[in-house]
Order: C-alpha cells, then sequence, then structure tokens
C-alpha cells in the first residue's frame, strides 16, 4: 500500500471511530433521557454509559447544551413526529382531525417515557428552554392551526373554542388521561377527542 493510500486509510478509519464515538454518546445520553430524564442525568452518568472518559466526551460536545442539540436532532430524525403538513391534503374536517390525532398519538406511544420527561424537564434546565421549548411550542401550535382550519369557522367566537379544544385534543397530559388513565385503546381516544373538537 502507498503511503498516500496508508495515510487515507487511517484518516478514514480515525473519522469513522470519532463519528461512531460520538454517536455511542448521544445514544447513551438519550437512554438516560428516557429511563431518568434531562434534568437528573448528568455528563458524567452519560460519559459512564457511552463507556468514555470525561475529556472524550467534552472532545465531542464541550457542553451540556450541544449535547442536548445532538440528542434532540438525533431522536427526531429516527423516530420523527407526524408532520402536519400532510393533513392539509385531508379536506374533510372530521377526517384530518382523526388522522392527525391518530398519528400524534402513536407517536406518544412510541415516546411515551423520552416525551414524559422532555415534557418535565424543558421549562427547568436551561439548554432545552432556550431549545427545545421554541421547537415544541412551534410545532404544536402548527398542528392545531391545521386541525381547526379544517372546519372553515365564520366567527371569531367559535375559532376560539375551536382552537381550545384541538389544543387539549394535541396535549400529552390529554392522551395520558384517556389511554393511561381510562383504560381506552388508541381509535376510542380519537373518537372522544374528535366529538369533543367536532362539538366545540
Amino acid at each position: 500500500m502507498s503511503d498516500v493510500k496508508s495515510r487515507i486509510y487511517r484518516q478514514t478509519n480515525r473519522a469513522e471511530q470519532v463519528a461512531e464515538t460520538r454517536q455511542r454518546i448521544v445514544e447513551a445520553a438519550i437512554k438516560l433521557h428516557t429511563t431518568t430524564g434531562p434534568a437528573r442525568t448528568s455528563l458524567s452518568q452519560v460519559a459512564s454509559e457511552a463507556g468514555v472518559s470525561r475529556p472524550t466526551l467534552y472532545a465531542h460536545f464541550p457542553d451540556e447544551s450541544a449535547l442536548l442539540q445532538a440528542c434532540t436532532f438525533h431522536s427526531l430524525a429516527s423516530d420523527p413526529p407526524p408532520d402536519p403538513q400532510t393533513w392539509v391534503e385531508v379536506t374533510s374536517a372530521e377526517r384530518r382531525v382523526r388522522r392527525g390525532l391518530t398519528g400524534l398519538y402513536e407517536y406518544f406511544e412510541r415516546t411515551e417515557s423520552l416525551t414524559a420527561n422532555i415534557l418535565r424537564d424543558m421549562y427547568i434546565v436551561p439548554a432545552m428552554k432556550k431549545l427545545n421549548v421554541p421547537m415544541l411550542e412551534s410545532a404544536f401550535t402548527q398542528m392545531r392551526e391545521i386541525l381547526a382550519a379544517g372546519f372553515e369557522d365564520r366567527t371569531e367566537a367559535v375559532r376560539k373554542r375551536r382552537k381550545a379544544a384541538v389544543a387539549v385534543a394535541l396535549n400529552f397530559g390529554t392522551w395520558q388521561v384517556l389511554t393511561r388513565q381510562q383504560r381506552l385503546t388508541r381509535s376510542q381516544a380519537v373518537d372522544v377527542m374528535t366529538g369533543f373538537i367536532k362539538a366545540a
């Protein structure tokens, strides 16, 4: 093997190792965020879970903010929430609501522990308050607007009630009450909240 090829091979191998280590750190952090929550997870715990030293962790993520950002984008890429723009194509208001709530409730089921911990901690962890709060609030505002718009309400009073009803239906706590406390199936929970929104 020539010197040039040997150098390229070493550089490629090194880059792969760096990427693998970074990925392992992110996955370890997400695991801890899922089980104990971001606010209760220290960088030392992440390093231990990932099997790396703290200096190695800091070489990849100089602070908690950088790590939380990487975790957020990794989670969104690996298991994305429903895209509300795909709901716009559904012209029937009721079918649009059913499609939107079904997709969101499926997502809540898949990510229940992580979502619960993020919602619990995002207003008390400064890095999350800066990144996650605006992202989540923007996403839920978009969902609310798209689902409520399907009804084409003519007065401001009705539009306001409709948006409020949709906001309740989109709430993670609402989903938990319906499916975990009241033991409704996903389909039954969607039925209940669709009726609630229609009656607003």
